[in-house]
């Protein structure tokens, strides 16, 4: 049985960056996850995710990616978070089988 009073105590401590490039997946999905989560901040690409990431202070507890994106793929966002931080949480996304 899943514990969502446990998940939304849990929840409200950890902040995570959302990266996708379907803008309507991401609003929808973005949306959930401001539901459960202390902070969600958004990105449109691996571009925007990658600046936002490095001018968050205490950087993220998780990021969730896409994989195919415009400008910067996940992969490409992954590598250059892991240059930086490579204990960074990550959870990785994507339609592509």
């Amino acid at each position: 049985m899943f514990n969502y009073e446990l998940l939304e105590k849990i929840g409200k401590e950890i902040s995570i960056l959302y990266v996708e490039d379907d803008e309507h997946l991401l609003k929808e999905m973005s949306r959930l996850l401001k539901d459960i989560f202390y902070k969600v901040d958004i990105a449109c690409d691996g571009e925007e995710a990658f600046l936002k990431y490095m001018s968050c202070e205490s950087h993220y507890d998780l990021i969730v990616t896409d994989i195919k994106m415009p400008n910067m793929d996940g992969i490409e966002l992954i590598k250059n978070i892991y240059n930086v931080n490579n204990n960074q949480k990550i959870i990785v996304l994507s339609a592509h089988s």
